[in-house]
């Protein structure tokens, strides 16, 4: 019962912060700095279906994340990132772009809640994993960037770094699972779009990233 209700209150929890980052996410330019809180437009996009898909998916995330086994000082840092992460696939889907200010709040939270979790149980080597398994993805993606220019953004980059640090606090597994999923989904979804609209148009990656990564959330906490 005790999981139960934590559930719903991170759920809960969850939605509230997901009306708030939805709104964010809607007004988004696809240019420059995400604009500052404005009540009159953050009002009118209340109600919209993507305001309504990202409260409710954001509310499961939170649910999903505290029904999980995952220790406690990171459960809530992983409950955040999940709501920016739905934040982040609305701007990309939108104008194809993820912001460094919110991609970076995903990292210094993870970092701090590492080092606090390694600093009250001695564990340090879930810390120096994820800092491993951070950095190689990054360099790699990094690589292929400049390698296929306008196939990979550095805002990918950026993400997939976070990616990987995030679930190799896990294990490598998690890390390389949840990238896979990433990858996975979003040959799926460029191979059908192409034949749907038999066009060849850039797809934005993070929304397949994200859901890979919350793939890997939940192969690395069981």
């Amino acid at each position: 019962m005790g999981h139960i209700g934590a559930a719903v209150a991170a759920g809960l929890l969850g939605a509230g912060l997901g009306v708030f980052t939805t709104g964010l996410a809607l007004y988004v330019p696809d240019r420059g700095r995400p604009p500052r809180p404005n009540l009159r437009r953050f009002l009118g996009g209340l109600g919209t279906w993507a305001s309504i898909g990202g409260t409710a998916g954001s509310a499961l995330v939170c649910a999903s994340v505290a029904a999980l086994p995952i220790p406690w000082v990171v459960a809530p840092v992983y409950c955040v990132c999940g709501v920016i992460a739905i934040a982040l696939a609305i701007i990309d889907l939108r104008v194809q772009r993820l912001p460094y200010m919110l991609t970076g709040v995903m990292y210094g939270t993870s970092v701090v809640a590492f080092l606090i979790h390694a600093a009250t149980t001695g564990e340090v080597q879930p810390l120096v994993r994820a800092v491993i398994a951070g950095a190689v993805a990054f360099v790699a993606f990094l690589f292929l960037a400049l390698a296929f220019p306008g196939q990979l953004g550095l805002g990918d980059v950026v993400l997939v770094g976070w990616i990987a640090l995030s679930l190799g606090w896990f294990t490598w597994r998690a890390a390389a699972l949840g990238l896979l999923a990433g990858l996975a989904v979003q040959a799926v979804v460029g191979l059908a779009f192409r034949l749907v609209s038999q066009g060849d148009h850039a797809l934005p990656m993070g929304p397949a990233l994200l859901l890979g990564w919350f793939v890997g959330v939940v192969i690395g906490a069981w």
